[in-house]
């Protein structure tokens, strides 16, 4: 079965993802079980900064400006999404075989923001 889309069709639909994702880079998400969320003294929806520890070079990296999303992962972990957290990531933490960013394990705290 063929669609025909018309070009109206389609100018609705790229809006409509273009909508989305204005929204989305309003504030990136970082996802948090809910357990965590209370036990620091955080909220749904609140931002929030994350900052990453790094031994290969000792600095303290930070991506600000993330909602906090309640979500089902265990306890002490978070999610967020890549690229808008390649600033954690140090240049020098790197897997010894393939060479390719330790993006999968960083240490972080989680941070309000001031003025929240």
């Amino acid at each position: 079965m063929a669609f025909n889309l018309s070009k109206t069709s389609l100018e609705r639909i790229q809006e409509n993802v273009q909508q989305r994702r204005d929204e989305a880079l309003r504030h990136e998400v970082s996802e948090l079980h809910p357990a965590d969320i209370a036990e620091r003294g955080l909220s749904e929806g609140q931002v929030v900064n994350l900052h990453s520890h790094t031994r290969e070079d000792g600095l303290t990296r930070t991506a600000q400006g993330f909602k906090i999303v309640p979500y089902d992962i265990p306890r002490g972990c978070a999610a967020a999404y890549f690229p808008e957290t390649n600033v954690l990531v140090s240049k020098d933490s790197f897997a010894v075989g393939s060479r390719t960013p330790l993006s999968k394990f960083i240490p972080i705290t989680v941070t309000a923001t001031t003025g929240d």
